[in-house]
């Protein structure tokens, strides 16, 4: 999906604060005034500031962003002075937990992998392995092809690969949302990407601010 630009119109009395995010620096960094000093994380950054005329710039570094990132009302902006969350140039943000640690479940001819899911949050509904995706099947049937399901016995995570081993290649389990707006006003969100995502990459409602949300991205 193509990228977003960013254009952020402020008055010329406003004092941005830039925020930066470095995920190749040893965490939790801090306190990204400087791409010297940059955050590890997104979550990091955005716990540390957000608000009206606050920026957090995250650095493309060829490294996926494993990050759950909630902007919610209190980080929200106002009417030009916006709170802007943006790519520094090629930034993806993953929703998975990565493994290569499956089992072989023989009663059903089925791999299987420990999740360690929280509670309050939905299961698995994907899982790429071997170069393929593995959409979830959520039916009480023998498993399909590949097919996915969890199970919260055992807190795993099943697929059927058709007998082929899944730990030649280390697979995803998609487990979140990368990032969530819930509540926000006069937010930006722009130029991510998002893949192995559990449902949409990025998620969220309106905003005064160049209208809907600015989010882009795709759980490719």
């Amino acid at each position: 999906m193509a990228l977003a630009l960013l254009t952020v119109a402020t008055p010329a009395s406003a004092v941005i604060d830039t925020i930066y995010v470095n995920n190749t620096k040893p965490f939790p960094g801090g306190p990204g005034t400087d791409t010297s000093n940059a955050y590890a994380s997104i979550k990091t950054a955005l716990d540390a500031t957000g608000g009206p005329d606050k920026v957090i710039a995250v650095m493309g570094t060829g490294k996926d962003y494993r990050d759950t990132v909630k902007v919610v009302s209190a980080d929200s902006g106002t009417n030009g002075h916006p709170f802007v969350l943006f790519a520094r140039g090629d930034v993806t943000v993953s929703g998975a937990d990565t493994t290569s640690q499956w089992s072989y479940y023989a009663t059903e001819n089925l791999w299987r992998a420990k999740v360690y899911r929280i509670p309050a949050l939905p299961p698995p509904h994907q899982v790429y392995a071997l170069g393929t995706r593995y959409p979830e099947d959520t039916t009480t049937a023998p498993l399909p092809l590949q097919r996915c399901r969890y199970r919260a016995s055992g807190d795993s995570i099943y697929i059927n690969t058709g007998g082929s081993d899944p730990r030649t290649l280390v697979a995803y389990i998609s487990k979140d949302v990368p990032v969530t707006l819930t509540g926000t006003s006069y937010v930006q969100v722009v130029g991510f990407k998002a893949r192995y995502s559990n449902d949409d990459g990025f998620t969220g409602g309106v905003s005064p601010f160049f209208g809907p949300a600015s989010m882009t991205g795709s759980p490719a």
